[in-house]
């Protein structure tokens, strides 16, 4: 009788133990399940944080070359030009029937090119010999509103106070707001923006273009910007006295310095 009590007791136990097995496995594959959904959830996160990578590095415009430079042109030929930077080392570039160029915003040819000018050359260097892509002349200009005019030229109080000298160029052009327009659009107290070649005096802008302001520039522009956002600049663009381009520019009037801080 002690005999069948114990086969009755321990029988039941002996058919748990396939059921235990059922669990440790069911769980197992539970377990197994909810890791691969993990990893495919990580590998997916993975996979778009790459392709915003990848997409947003592909928006990014091209960084400056080093074969690049910024200066005044010194000595030219039809085949060379030499540019001399603000410390005072130059370079030579050749010229080549691809070399582009651009005097401010207008498309131009090698025969615009002076020495006196200001320039950015875009470059490429092949052993130790440069070759010019593209030649951007960069004209002077000025910003302010006016007070005085006259048949060949006119005053402006410029951004910053200063009272500044325009006279017209031979071939002055004039427009108001970025559109063909006429010199009696430049009254008393209108806003210009006049772009050109610093006179042989040192102060006075010879003018080959005046543009009248009624209304700000587009994105990008400074207050003084070019008649279609500042004229053409070298890497970080040349926006007039708002947001200055071209060598050492400086951050535009009121923007945060590095040190500003927001409290909570």
């Amino acid at each position: 009788m002690s005999d069948s009590i114990h086969d009755t007791q321990t029988t039941p136990d002996v058919r748990r133990r396939p059921r235990a097995r059922t669990i440790a496995v069911a769980s197992l594959a539970a377990a197994g399940i909810a890791t691969g959904g993990i990893a495919a959830v990580v590998t997916a996160t993975t996979a778009d944080a790459k392709s915003t990578h990848h997409a947003t590095a592909a928006a990014r415009p091209p960084a400056a070359s080093a074969y690049d430079y910024d200066g005044t042109v010194t000595e030219l030929s039809s085949s060379a030009i030499t540019v001399r930077s603000l410390f005072g080392k130059s370079r030579s570039y050749e010229l080549t029937d691809d070399t582009t160029v651009r005097v401010g915003r207008a498309k131009s040819t090698a025969s615009a090119l002076e020495t006196g000018q200001r320039v950015h050359v875009r470059g490429t260097k092949s052993g130790s010999a440069y070759t010019a892509k593209a030649v951007e002349v960069r004209l002077a200009h000025l910003d302010g509103t006016v007070t005085a005019v006259s048949d060949d030229g006119l005053t402006i109080t410029d951004t910053d106070g200063f009272t500044r000298t325009i006279s017209y160029a031979d071939d002055v052009t004039f427009t108001k707001d970025g559109k063909s327009a006429t010199s009696s659009a430049v009254t008393t107290g209108s806003v210009v923006h006049a772009e050109g070649t610093v006179d042989s005096d040192g102060t006075t802008l010879d003018a080959a273009a005046v543009d009248v302001r009624t209304k700000a520039a587009g994105p990008g522009a400074g207050p003084a910007g070019g008649p279609a956002g500042g004229p053409a600049g070298g890497p970080g663009g040349q926006g007039g006295p708002g947001r200055p381009g071209g060598e050492h520019g400086a951050p535009p009037s009121g923007a945060p310095s590095a040190s500003s801080s927001t409290s909570s």
